[in-house]
């Protein structure tokens, strides 16, 4: 990957330079053996990964504080990338596991939800003994429909998790190349 160009600044200081470092630093933990792309492969990584990237690069920011702490005016690049390399493997290598464990977990709602139904049938059944045919189906449908939104709302929490998790791009990427 390209390192990014002082162009006769200092890094000390410049956000988006050492954003930038960290970002390639970040990028080679998540993809130690990155292949040769091609351009139209780019882009469509590109374009795969577009709703990712602008958390990636906010959370790339935040650790640019810690960086520039670490560093001096006068650091070297190798002492910049020293000092990112860092960083990536104790605070961006951690939260992409904790990340990847969060999302790899079954969804416990569904087993959840299927025990809580089940546990619900004698009283579903009986209401059809006790009740009229359509006030017992209408409990029914209300115990499903209280289930299905439950699955629905664990899914939307596991979908705000991506988006607002920076290192998400990162996971996105491994999957894509």
């Amino acid at each position: 990957m390209p390192v990014p160009s002082l162009g006769g600044a200092t890094a000390k200081d410049n956000a988006k330079v050492l954003a930038a470092v960290l970002s390639i630093e970040s990028v080679r933990i998540a993809l130690p053996n990155l292949k040769p792309l091609v351009p139209a492969e780019i882009a469509e990584l590109r374009y795969d990964t577009r709703d990712y990237a602008k958390p990636f690069r906010l959370a790339m920011l935040k650790l640019t504080k810690e960086l520039n702490a670490a560093i001096t005016a006068e650091a070297s690049f190798a002492d910049i990338r020293k000092h990112s390399q860092f960083i990536a493997q104790t605070t961006v290598l951690p939260e992409l596991e904790e990340l990847r464990a969060f999302l790899d977990q079954p969804s416990k709602s569904r087993y959840r939800r299927a025990v809580e139904f089940v546990k619900s049938l004698p009283e579903l059944v009986t209401n059809f003994y006790q009740m009229d045919p359509l006030s017992a189906s209408g409990q029914v449908l209300m115990k499903l429909a209280e289930i299905l939104a439950n699955i629905h709302e664990d899914q939307g929490e596991k979908k705000q998790v991506k988006k607002k998790s920076g290192y998400y791009y990162l996971l996105k990427i491994q999957d894509q190349v």
